[in-house]
C-alpha cells in the first residue's frame, strides 16, 4: 500500500475526516466520491455516462456498468420468477424475490417477532425498539434509523423535488407523494 493510500485510510477511517457538499450536506468519507457529487450541482457540468451497447441500459458509474456488461459475456443470464414474470440477473436474486412471494421471513426480531428476508433488514429494524439513530442532518441535528431517510429529509433543506408529475408539474420529494398526488390536471 502506497504512503498517500495509507494516509487517505487513516484520515478517512481512524481521524473522522468527512467531506460535507454546501448544496445539500450529503458527507462523503472520499475526496473522489465528494467531487463526483459536487460536479452533480454544476449545471455546466457534463456527466459521463456508461451506456450498455447489447440492452441500453445506462449507467453513471463504470464499477456498475461493468458488473452489468459481466452478465453479457456468452448468453445474457436471466432468472425469471416464475410466479410473476419478474427477470433478474443472479440465482441469488430470484431467490430473494420469490421470498417476496412466498412470505418467507427467516430473521425473527426478538422484540415483537416482525419477520425479514435478510439479516441486514433486521438490523435495521432493531433501531426501532433501540432508538437508535445513528443518521444525523448536518443543518438541523435531526436524526435517523436509516440513510435513505436521512437523504429524503435532507431534500426539503435544499428543495430538491425529483419527482414530478407528468401531468400539472407538480414536483415532489419522493415517489410515494407523488402516487399519493390526486391530479385534477386531466
Amino acid at each position: 500500500m502506497s504512503k498517500e493510500a495509507l494516509d487517505s485510510h487513516e484520515k478517512i477511517q481512524h481521524q473522522g475526516e468527512r467531506y460535507v457538499c454546501q448544496h445539500c450536506g450529503k458527507v462523503y468519507l472520499s475526496k473522489q466520491s465528494f467531487t463526483k457529487h459536487c460536479n452533480s450541482h454544476d449545471s455546466n457540468h457534463i456527466e459521463k455516462v456508461f451506456t450498455c451497447q447489447m440492452c441500453s441500459v445506462v449507467y453513471r458509474s463504470y464499477s456498475g456498468y461493468a458488473r452489468h456488461m459481466k452478465g453479457h459475456k456468452g448468453p445474457l443470464p436471466s432468472y425469471i420468477c416464475d410466479i410473476c414474470g419478474k427477470r433478474v440477473i443472479t440465482a441469488a436474486g430470484l431467490s430473494y424475490h420469490k421470498k417476496t412471494h412466498t412470505g418467507e421471513r427467516n430473521h425473527l426480531c426478538g422484540t415483537c417477532g416482525k419477520g425479514f428476508i435478510k439479516r441486514q433488514e433486521l438490523e435495521v429494524h432493531a433501531r426501532v425498539h433501540t432508538k437508535e439513530r445513528p443518521f444525523q442532518c448536518l443543518m438541523c441535528s435531526k436524526r435517523f434509523t436509516q440513510k435513505s431517510s436521512l437523504n429524503i429529509h435532507m431534500r426539503y433543506h435544499t428543495g430538491d423535488r425529483p419527482y414530478g408529475c407528468e401531468l400539472c408539474s407538480k414536483k415532489f420529494i419522493t415517489n410515494t407523494l407523488l402516487k399519493d398526488h390526486k391530479c385534477k390536471a386531466k
